[in-house]
């Protein structure tokens, strides 16, 4: 297993992170574990397919807030053009910001996972 600040670099703020978890990485590693368990992702893809605004909204505004605490900046920046479109009921400019969003979503998850195999 590696150092967890040099393996998530790519993608997190070790430091914004270990403010927020009161410096207790134990902490911290067991929250980001449960990421992958996280529906939101497979939720929000799943309404923006069945044009429903209000449910894709609340599932990428639910993810935005898993990546601010888990300070996944990355996974964040990448979200909230999302969560702002369907905010204004704008799947259509929703479905074109996803492919971000996608890219950002598989890159925090194969650094996590790697992290902990």
């Amino acid at each position: 297993m590696s150092n967890l600040k040099d393996a998530l670099r790519d993608v997190a703020d070790y430091e914004s992170a270990m403010d927020r978890f009161d410096g207790n990485e134990r902490l911290y590693e067991r929250i980001l574990r449960q990421f992958e368990c996280d529906k939101n992702f497979d939720a929000l893809h799943a309404a923006l397919v069945e044009g429903n605004s209000d449910a894709a909204f609340r599932a990428a505004h639910s993810l935005r807030g898993v990546a601010g605490t888990l300070d996944l900046h990355v996974l964040y920046a990448a979200t909230a053009p999302v969560v702002e479109a369907l905010r204004g009921g704008d799947v259509a400019s929703a479905r074109e910001l996803v492919a971000a969003l996608d890219a950002a979503y598989k890159k925090a998850q194969t650094v996590i996972s790697s992290y902990f195999e």
